[in-house]
C-alpha cells in the first residue's frame, strides 16, 4: 500500500510541474487568448 501512495504522489508532482510552465506562459497574454498583451510589439519576418 505504501508503494501505491508513493507512485500516486510522484504522478501528482509530475502533473503539477508540467502544468506550471503552461500557466506561466498564459499569464503573458491578455486573458489567455493567445493575443499579444498590451504594449507588446509584433514583428514579421
Amino acid at each position: 500500500m505504501q508503494n501505491i501512495k508513493r507512485w500516486i504522489s510522484l504522478a501528482l508532482v509530475v502533473c503539477l510541474l508540467a502544468i506550471s510552465p503552461a500557466a506561466a506562459l498564459a499569464e503573458g497574454t491578455s486573458a489567455g487568448t493567445g493575443l499579444p498583451a498590451e504594449g507588446e510589439s509584433i514583428t514579421s519576418p
